[in-house]
């Protein structure tokens, strides 16, 4: 199934679909995103809207949908994609940052809100991982070593990284955690 995560009505149907494959909504995870990479000075109002629409937008009103169910259903798993730049600043990714800023809040709002439906909310922050999105990065050789230079652990992190974590808060490992971003990120936050 193939959505247009613009379109706000076409939410509902995504949860829809999936309880009627499933027959009941247990975990649900927050993935998709967007990024413009320019200087806050250049970023235009479309700009601002096509990243604060994927990364922010969908990401609440899917988690709203997506929880409507899990109420029904007795509870469930939300797990949200933060990022480093939920709690610190990146230059040139100042859209995203500030729709993953929210992601934080969010996450934080929505886990006191649905802990009386049995709901648990937590956030997975990334740090870098080499993706389509952030393919640029990469490719920039002294923003390459910047940023290798910043973890601690001396390496990117890989998909496998991250799904483990997501992995482990959709487990009963995780059932008494919620309202928590686990920064996933080689030790950048730390040091």
């Amino acid at each position: 199934m193939t959505v247009d995560l613009a379109r706000v009505e076409t939410f509902p149907n995504i949860i829809d679909r999936a309880v009627s494959l499933f027959g009941r909504l247990d975990i649900f995870v927050n993935n998709a995103g967007a990024n413009i990479r320019k200087p806050f000075l250049e970023v235009t109002e479309e700009d601002y809207q096509q990243v604060m629409e994927i990364q922010l937008h969908a990401a609440y009103f899917m988690a709203q949908a997506a929880a409507k169910v899990m109420v029904q259903c007795g509870g469930g798993k939300i797990i949200n994609l933060a990022s480093l730049t939920s709690k610190i600043a990146v230059p040139n990714i100042s859209v995203y940052g500030a729709a993953k800023g929210g992601i934080f809040s969010l996450t934080k709002a929505m886990a006191v809100e649905l802990a009386p439906h049995n709901i648990n909310v937590n956030a997975v922050a990334p740090g870098y991982v080499r993706t389509a999105m952030t393919e640029a990065a990469f490719k920039d050789k002294a923003r390459f070593e910047w940023m290798l230079s910043r973890i601690p652990l001396g390496r990117f992190g890989t998909a496998e990284d991250i799904g483990n974590t997501v992995l482990f808060l959709a487990s009963p490992a995780s059932d008494y955690l919620t309202g928590e971003v686990i920064y996933v990120d080689g030790g950048w936050m730390a040091a």
